[in-house]
């Protein structure tokens, strides 16, 4: 078995999430063809609606043989600047949705638990609510 176990993945709902928390700073402009821009701050990402649509991301494994993935969260979307109990409702919304994904398809997709790593109580917490539910 061929597993990947570093593959993006970021959620619509977390999207929408960190975009309303203004202290986030960051907005997914809308895409151009497969491209798509990540502003956060100053600084601009070039990503591709892979990062996003887990149909595309099955059909982008399936195309490189890899039979199961791990998911994880892109590296620009992760802000330990913002507020601890900011950082843990995105940690569990993030959580959820790998958790959904990997329900809705079992043996395909696992995943890294997002941690509030800024506030360490609650990141342990997050980690034992994510490994046990």
């Amino acid at each position: 078995m061929i597993v990947d176990v570093h593959v993006h993945h970021v959620p619509e709902r977390f999207v929408r999430f960190v975009e309303k928390a203004a202290v986030y700073g960051m907005r997914v402009e809308p895409a151009a063809g497969e491209a798509v821009t990540l502003t956060v701050g100053a600084l601009r990402y070039g990503l591709n609606k892979t990062f996003f649509d887990p149909q595309r991301l099955i059909a982008r494994l399936d195309e490189m043989g890899v039979e199961r993935a791990v998911l994880s969260l892109a590296t620009p979307f992760v802000n330990y600047d913002v507020p601890p109990e900011l950082g843990c409702e995105a940690a569990e919304l993030y959580n959820d949705e790998i958790a959904a994904l990997h329900k809705a398809m079992p043996g395909r997709f696992e995943g890294w638990a997002f941690l509030p790593m800024h506030a360490p109580d609650a990141a342990a917490k997050e980690l034992r609510r994510a490994v046990k539910t």
